[in-house]
């Protein structure tokens, strides 16, 4: 297996460098001479890539991320792509129209290694962790780490970490986990909306989902602190941890490409 980032994109490196690695795998920025192998460009790709690809016999898997979620983003080889690496199964049908050819598999995202520590619960510290536009709007006090440079060791230093994100509707159905995944990395909980990816990890009956408004979440996960829904939801997040731990996760292409190659 071989993985092709896009270097205009920093994400790449978690789906490309570090499953790369532990899959004993190569990961370059641009298709080399490799020839009947499966190839999985991550996020995005220059076409004159994804043709040498084709023309050199190989199984072209794309992992799409978050590339959808934005406006105006098209992918003008998309009919090449015969393996389509996706984070829920609400997906499908939506990227069944974009790349008529692909089979689909899921693969949720992973959580960076790079993360050390464990959040303690002794006391309630809710956070968020991301970026500026992706940050919830709401009345609720929290701390806020926006500086990429810091997420990695902020990761502990919540118990209660806010996996929301922007709410429109294809951002909200194509979007992975990601802030679910790093929560679970280091034993938090999260406070998350019942969209696709986070429910397909969670499931249905996890205790803290955004059900009515965001604030009325933030508050009813304060007030659980210490109870038997709070141990629930550590209990789930545990589970989480090593469902998108990096070997496991590495595991699933694996499987992918026995299936599919």
């Amino acid at each position: 297996m071989l993985f092709v980032r896009h270097k205009g994109y920093p994400s790449t490196y978690l789906r490309g460098d570090q499953v790369a690695k532990v899959l004993v795998a190569r990961c370059i920025d641009s298709m080399d001479e490799t020839e009947n192998e499966t190839v999985v460009f991550v996020k995005a790709a220059s076409p004159s890539d994804v043709q040498k690809a084709k023309e050199q016999g190989c199984t072209v898997a794309y992992d799409v991320l978050d590339f959808f979620c934005y406006p105006d983003r098209a992918l003008p080889w998309a009919y090449s792509v015969d393996v389509l690496i996706t984070p829920n199964s609400v997906c499908t049908p939506i990227y069944k129209a974009f790349f008529p050819n692909a089979r689909q598999v899921i693969i949720p995202h992973h959580w960076d290694p790079r993360i050390k520590g464990v959040a303690q619960h002794d006391v309630p510290r809710l956070g968020y962790i991301g970026a500026v536009f992706n940050m919830p709007k709401c009345a609720g006090s929290f701390e806020i780490v926006v500086e990429e440079s810091k997420m990695l060791e902020a990761a502990k230093e919540f118990n209660l970490h806010l996996a929301v994100s922007r709410r429109e509707d294809l951002a909200r159905i194509l979007k992975p986990a990601t802030k679910i995944a790093t929560a679970s990395a280091v034993g938090a909980c999260v406070i998350a909306y019942m969209d696709p990816s986070a429910t397909e990890l969670l499931g249905e009956e996890y205790p803290f989902y955004v059900r009515g408004t965001l604030d009325e979440a933030i508050d009813d996960a304060l007030r659980a602190f210490g109870t038997e829904r709070w141990q629930k939801a550590r209990s789930i997040m545990q589970t989480v941890g090593i469902r998108t731990s990096l070997p496991m996760i590495a595991e699933q292409y694996k499987q992918m490409e026995a299936a599919y190659a």
